[in-house]
């Protein structure tokens, strides 16, 4: 939660300054010469509400008859006008409607690429911050975005007020890599436009000063995502340089943003723990500040500090004196905001009753009693979406959650903290934008995880399904949308689209980043999604524990593990029981688990006690028994943990007591349930390349993977590339013509740059991550008998990025990949099992399974799990064929029908012709 606060404390800066920043674009507007009324009435209309003499510009607006307007353009633009005024007014939904109006106008008359319509969108997502609506700003200030460099690049001034604008919208959703992506973009423009080389030079000084102060805001704001600090410290300079320098100009109407690079610069130290220069451009801004609002912000700034340290009364302290300077209204969202912060404060020194009333206080003011807390629904707060309601919720759900336990009496205080926190989810679903998480983005969903599972394994207060439903559908869908975009059997995408992606993946990725190569993609991404019947449906579609439960096997069950900010929790799902149970610290059980993963990879005797312990911790509470199936869905650090290596009070490893099987989400586990047929064709393609050429390849070839591909080839058809064959050119070639594809190669995992990880093939071509993920590979099963190839490095909220996951990021159903080194003698005798199992029509995760038992059975000298559990089976585990033919059960279907009729035939015959005969006398 420390670090939520701190992130809305610097919302609040980047509030402050867009406020400014979109001010700043709203005075250039064009016009047609048929409505000179208004083209002469405008700017006294924009300057009057600049300087809030609204009724003013309210008259002198109505003083033009609109219904002379006699083109689409003047007529957008009085909406416009009319829009910027209610805005001024604090009337923002009639704002917001007025905007709206414009930007109908301007897109419906052939003016999609109009200054005007850039400026409308810049300026309505102004406005949505301002209700809160956080998610719709954001899109508004990029389509902005878009319309000003698409047309508009001779206007810097345009430029680069929007490209800040949209910059600061991006810093505060926590998005990286459009960060990044939208300064590399300004850089190179403001290069251009220093160097003369653009073309258009500033028409005077206060314009070269306006455009120069703006870009270099921009530069510092985007270092609280992208830290650099050699380079925030040059632009810091930039700017002080760019105030003290310029000369010959009134500067006082920029000093804001002086104050405001202050303010960026020091939550990028303060982020990044460097608190000596935190403190020293804070006090900076402390001595700089001069409105209310900057006065208020400095103040707050310091308590962020002090409380990234700890030091919770100083904080408080901080905070007591910048509420007294806020200019804000107190039912203004900011100051709310500010109140709530407070409150935790308190609530952090165990004055917990204390903190419920400062939170009920606040909520009081909004018009809620503490009565009606635990009944409220999202829609009576009002239309809102912002981090800083969601901070309000999360927050005053730990407060009352905390009181409750503190006291153990009021139980209507934990009803409050379980509505808060469901409040808390639902927000965040409707503003997270369903791509890729974000630090940012993970940490507010950790914070408001913790609040919602910590009630609901308190008491099962409510709906429990629909408790933890909510939770599952707002972690990333980033994964789960790539892997329905890549196949066909689940969407029926049209070949052609597969094979123009996978053509484009291929091309040009030795250069270009990541980035980039996902960039060339949307447009096909883009082609797929409209052109697949069902696609957008099943995007987006919400998992609903409950009929996932239904469509689980008796005795079979899936356990997933969540992580939230301080605790791991674990739901419990079978056909008949949903449960959820808090497990332990999250600084516990990753300990353990790492200590346990060390012991298996170094063949440590001691394993069999960390096994004991892990299973312990993670199992204690949970009714696990014996099931025929366990499912489990991992996070952060046990996603490196092979379960089946942990030894239950029966004293064998729960491997070798019944399959176990990964999966990466329920979103997952709902499409294999639902997608009960085997594969009618099931080509085999392995590879086995060899490594002998030493001067050019540090890695040795791997002796037994000859062997190894051998003994499938006496199990299953296919194609068997050994040698210089095994090229990644023959990879490529055959991703659409094999659902099993048999990788028996090396594996270079790059831990500290995880897309420069690779499968190496012949010839010492490599394949690399960003490769992976790029290409289309719906097989039916991948198995990776290459080493470390399920070990990666973990993203907020996106999970592992191994190769493994690569794959089925490709649209591949089942993977088996190691988690260590197994050695190569072990390996082909273990997949020679796993294949004649998958042969006589095992399911993947049994197969798998009793290829381990006949693997310890046969080695008695090597039960140690390094040698037989580092294979996991990672999706789908239906069997790759049934256990006979299907034409032998269409014969042996037909003959069972035949002799069935015949037998009533024969039977029906005999009753006639008793019945033929002559009575008896």
């Amino acid at each position: 939660m420390k670090e939520f606060v701190i992130a809305v404390l610097l919302f609040l800066s980047l509030y402050s300054c867009i406020q400014s920043d979109a001010d700043s674009t709203q005075d250039v507007v064009a016009f047609s010469p048929e409505n000179e009324v208004l083209k002469t009435k405008k700017d006294n209309i924009l300057t009057l509400a600049d300087a809030y003499e609204l009724d003013s510009a309210t008259a002198l607006l109505t003083s033009i008859d609109s219904s002379k307007l006699d083109d689409p353009l003047s007529k957008g633009i009085y909406f416009y006008l009319d829009g910027y005024i209610l805005d001024y007014r604090e009337k923002f939904v009639e704002s917001i409607a007025q905007y709206q109006k414009a930007i109908k106008i301007f897109e419906s008359n052939g003016l999609q690429n109009s200054l005007e319509l850039g400026l409308t969108y810049n300026d309505l997502a102004y406005v949505y911050n301002e209700v809160s609506l956080e998610s719709e700003a954001l899109k508004s200030y990029k389509t902005a975005f878009d319309i000003i460099w698409k047309n508009h690049q001779n206007d810097p001034s345009e430029v680069a007020s929007i490209s800040n604008n949209y910059l600061g919208a991006l810093v505060a959703y926590g998005d990286k890599a459009k960060v990044k992506a939208s300064l590399q973009l300004t850089e190179g423009y403001f290069d251009k436009y220093l160097s003369n080389e653009s073309g258009f030079l500033p028409k005077n000084e206060i314009e070269k000063f306006d455009l120069l102060s703006i870009y270099y805001l921009g530069v510092i704001k985007s270092s609280n995502l992208i830290f650099d600090e050699s380079n925030l410290r040059f632009y810091l300079h930039k700017m002080e340089s760019l105030f003290e320098n310029t000369k010959g100009i009134d500067k006082s109407g920029f000093y804001n943003r002086l104050v405001y690079s202050y303010d960026y610069a020091g939550y990028a130290y303060l982020k990044n723990k460097k608190y000596k220069a935190c403190e020293e451009v804070f006090q900076k801004m402390k001595q700089l500040a001069k409105s209310p609002t900057e006065q208020m912000k400095a103040r707050s700034n310091f308590a962020a500090l002090y409380l990234q340290s700890g030091q919770y009364v100083k904080a408080e302290q901080a905070y007591s004196e910048s509420l007294k300077l806020t200019s804000f209204g107190e039912d203004d969202i900011n100051y709310l905001m500010l109140q709530a912060a407070k409150a935790w404060m308190v609530s952090k020194q165990a004055r917990h009753s204390e903190a419920v009333k400062l939170i009920t206080k606040m909520w009081d003011r909004l018009g809620f009693e503490k009565t009606k807390l635990a009944l409220i629904k999202l829609e009576e707060i009002g239309e809102v979406n912002s981090t800083r309601w969601m901070f309000i919720l999360n927050t005053s759900s730990e407060i009352f959650r905390k009181n409750y336990r503190s006291k153990a009496a009021d139980e209507n205080e934990l009803l409050i903290a379980k509505n808060m926190a469901m409040l808390g989810a639902e927000m965040f679903q409707k503003y997270y934008q369903k791509e890729a998480f974000n630090a940012d983005l993970n940490e507010i969903n950790n914070v408001n995880r913790e609040q919602l599972l910590s009630v609901l394994a308190t008491e099962s207060y409510g709906n429990l399904e629909q408790g933890l439903s909510l939770l599952e559908n707002n972690t990333s869908l980033h994964l789960w949308k790539s892997f329905l975009a890549k196949n066909e059997d689940i969407l029926n995408i049209p070949s052609e689209l597969i094979q123009a992606r996978n053509q484009l993946a291929i091309s040009n990725l030795q250069s270009d980043s990541v980035p980039q190569v996902f960039s060339k993609l949307e447009e096909i991404q883009a082609k797929i999604e409209k052109t697949t019947s069902g696609f957008e449906q099943n995007k987006h579609r919400q998992i609903t524990l409950s009929v996932l439960q239904k469509k689980i096997q008796p005795s079979e069950a899936i356990i997933r593990f969540i992580y939230a900010q301080e605790n791991v929790y674990a739901i419990y799902l079978t056909n008949q029981d949903l449960k959820l149970f808090e497990i332990g610290s999250v600084m516990h059980v990753d300990s353990l688990a790492k200590e346990h993963y060390h012991n298996l990879q170094s063949i440590d005797k001691s394993y069999s006690e960390t096994a004991k312990s892990l299973f312990e911790l993670l199992f204690k509470k949970i009714p696990l028994g014996t099931p025929k199936r366990l499912t489990v869905i991992a996070e952060n650090g046990l996603l490196n943990i092979p379960f089946e290596t942990l030894i239950s009070p029966s004293g064998e490893p729960l491997g070798l007591a019944f399959p176990i099987r990964y999966s990466h989400s329920f979103h997952f586990e709902n499409a294999t349930t639902a997608n009960p047929k085997w594969s009618v064709d099931n080509r085999l393609i392995a590879f086995a390349p060899s490594y002998a050429d030493r001067k050019s390849n540090s890695l040795e070839n791997l002796e037994n993977t000859f062997e190894e591909i051998s003994e499938i080839s006496t199990v299953f058809d296919g194609e068997f590339l050994e040698g210089d064959k095994a090229t990644k050119k023959a990879f490529i070639g055959g991703l659409t013509d094999f659902t099993i594809q048999h990788l028996a190669m090396h594996a270079v995992i790059d831990s500290a740059v995880y897309e420069d990880s690779k499968l190496v093939f012949a010839n010492n071509e490599s394949l690399k991550f960003k490769e992976i993920y790029a290409l289309n590979l719906p097989a039916e099963l991948v198995t990776l008998s290459a080493c470390n190839t399920g070990i990666g490095t973990y993203h907020s909220g996106e999970g592992l990025m191994s190769l493994s996951r690569a794959l089925v990021y490709a649209g591949t159903h089942a993977v088996v990949h190691s988690l260590w080194r197994v050695p190569d003698e072990e390996t082909a005798e273990l997949m020679g099992y796993f294949y004649q199992n998958l042969n006589q029509g095992l399911s993947k995760d049994m197969a798998l399974q009793q290829a381990k038992q006949r693997f310890v059975s046969n080695n008695p000298l090597k039960v140690h799990p390094y040698f037989w559990a580092g294979f996991v089976l990672n999706g789908d585990p239906k069997p790759l064929k049934n256990a006979l033919p299907i034409y032998w059960l269409a014969v042996a279907l037909i003959i069972t029908v035949a002799i069935g009729f015949y037998i009533f035939w024969r039977r029906r015959r005999a009753l006639e012709f008793q019945t033929e005969l002559p009575s008896a006398r």
